[in-house]
């Protein structure tokens, strides 16, 4: 026998029973493959991130695209942070073949849809004191090119010690572009109601863009509520998550201008604020307090330490400069104002008015 078509006979043996192998592999992925994948990803997000992960059904290409329902996952007690999620479909699309050029240029490449997500985060439980000697966990920053990501009719509850902030109807979006653009996203919430006393309880629309850097930083651009735009420009840093964020924003109106730089842990909020030409009439709209009946425009500067625990332990330092206004029956020509609280007690230190 020619040895040349006896080893043509041989490499195409080989071939079939190559795809073969490959054909029966993925007509049986659900049975060899998934099973695997299930066990693997519980496994690591147990020991590696202490979080349980339940996974219903999965289905897709493999090689393309996934599809996984009923996704489910919590925090392992016991936790300072309760966390619960639950998501009715996660769709995964992108290409293997990208993991050849490298984990960043996968995920580049890579789609993730989230249908009806439900997200509960507890920080109302007291938090452990770190113990001599224990490793802080340190935020390791997020990839260059961030996969592309969408949201479809999410809900996220945040809930603290006396304090809630609840987000509904949530619609998050990728916009598409390259250099700058390709880690902006567009977000939309159609109900955002919370309770963070003393502020007056609230229930809006809202929308924004944010870009998200590696840095764990979030730039917030034109956050507009019910329509309206409220803040041109914040940030919002969640490198130092889960213990604490901080944020800054500057809000500019035909109400005044504000600035807001502040830190929120699962105890106090911390905020420095400094305004200009500030519409007194603001107070009653945001703060929960009886009646205030102020009319007139300030320019003000002030240092706040809130427990959102006990509100009335309220302790900071506030200066205010006045203009023409008034309070109820008593008129000014304009006006001065220092005063500081500690352990719930307010003090004067300077008041000079000029009717």
């Amino acid at each position: 026998m020619n040895l040349r078509w006896q080893g043509y006979r041989w490499g195409a043996a080989v071939f079939l029973a190559t795809i073969g192998l490959m054909l029966g592999v993925y007509l049986l992925r659900d049975v060899l493959i998934y099973p695997r994948l299930k066990t693997a990803a519980i496994a690591v997000c147990r020991s590696e991130l202490d979080l349980h992960l339940g996974l219903g059904e999965i289905s897709g290409s493999l090689f393309r695209r996934l599809e996984i329902a009923d996704v489910q996952v919590s925090t392992l007690e016991p936790a300072d942070i309760q966390l619960n999620t639950v998501i009715a479909k996660v769709r995964l699309r992108y290409r293997l073949i990208d993991l050849l050029q490298g984990i960043e240029a996968f995920l580049a490449g890579l789609a993730i849809e989230l249908e009806h997500p439900v997200v509960l985060i507890d920080w109302s439980r007291p938090s452990s004191a770190a113990l001599p000697g224990d490793a802080q966990e340190a935020f390791g920053g997020l990839p260059e090119m961030l996969p592309r990501v969408s949201i479809n009719d999410g809900q996220l509850d945040l809930k603290g010690d006396g304090y809630r902030s609840r987000f509904d109807g949530i619609m998050l979006s990728s916009l598409t572009g390259s250099g700058k653009d390709g880690n902006a996203f567009k977000i939309e919430v159609r109900d955002w109601g919370w309770h963070l006393p003393p502020l007056r309880d609230g229930r809006v629309e809202a929308r924004a863009r944010v870009d998200v850097e590696p840095s764990g930083r979030l730039v917030v651009h034109q956050l507009a509520l019910n329509r309206t735009v409220a803040v041109e420009k914040g940030r919002v840093d969640l490198s130092q998550l889960p213990r604490s964020l901080t944020f800054e924003a500057q809000i500019s109106s035909e109400n005044g201008n504000l600035v807001l730089n502040g830190r929120h842990d699962d105890e106090t909020l911390w905020l420095n604020v400094a305004g200009d030409d500030l519409d007194l009439a603001l107070i009653e709209h945001v703060l929960d307090i009886p009646e205030p009946d102020l009319t007139g425009r300030v320019a003000l500067g002030a240092d706040i330490r809130l427990p959102y625990a006990n509100p009335e332990l309220l302790h900071g330092r506030m200066d205010v400069r006045a203009g023409a206004g008034q309070w109820q029956k008593l008129a000014w020509d304009h006006g001065a104002f220092k005063a500081y609280a500690e352990e719930g007690v307010l003090t004067v230190s300077q008041a000079e008015w000029q009717g």
